[in-house]
């Protein structure tokens, strides 16, 4: 998926605005925790990604891992791929389909990519490098083939429970060693999302 070093040399990283800001490792606006009630959103002109959020419900413990949850949507006209994601809190990510390791994550023209619920299909950050507990935000950035770079913040859910913040942290390696999401751990996720039916 290459280093970052090269995905950044193609251009400068696009930030965009998302349903809720929030400083890194912080709390949007400071004061009390804010969990939204769902993901949050971001786009760019040629991709729009919904209901992001990092699956760790009981936060993540450094050199830790855990699922990155989306949509992803490809307005670009033509072909594109998610090539990977990175973080200053992370070490690596790893892409998967059908439950296998891939390079890249195809993105069809117009079509909504479940790489939330999806069945063997998803993103793994590993190697935390600093505790992240349950509640928090993180600086997240998407790579793609053609499209620009997407970098956001997500919160670390279940989405809509902070009160899981008090649990100790997930210490638990990549499942089967794959790294593959085998899908969603957050069984007290307060709800259940249902595929974007307008391509959004």
């Amino acid at each position: 998926m290459g280093t970052v070093a090269s995905r950044l040399s193609v251009g400068a990283l696009l930030w965009v605005t998302v349903a809720a800001c929030a400083s890194p490792g912080g709390e949007p606006g400071g004061g009390d925790t804010y969990v939204p009630q769902g993901g949050v959103q971001a786009s760019s002109p040629t991709i729009t990604l919904t209901d992001v959020w990092l699956d760790a419900p009981t936060g993540v413990a450094p050199g830790g891992a855990a699922d990155l949850r989306l949509y992803a949507v490809n307005e670009f006209g033509g072909q594109d791929a998610l090539t990977g994601v990175t973080s200053p809190l992370v070490q690596g990510d790893e892409l998967c389909l059908g439950g296998r390791p891939v390079v890249r994550i195809p993105l069809p023209p117009g079509e909504p990519v479940d790489l939330e619920w999806g069945d063997g299909a998803g993103v793994r950050l590993t190697g935390f490098r600093q505790a992240v507990r349950a509640a928090s935000w993180m600086t997240i950035s998407l790579h793609f083939e053609h499209s620009q770079t997407v970098t956001m913040q997500v919160v670390a859910g279940p989405l809509g429970a902070p009160d899981t913040a008090s649990a100790g942290p997930s210490t638990a390696p990549p499942d089967g060693g794959s790294g593959c999401p085998p899908g969603p751990s957050s069984a007290a996720h307060p709800r259940t999302m249902p595929k974007p039916t307008d391509g959004r």
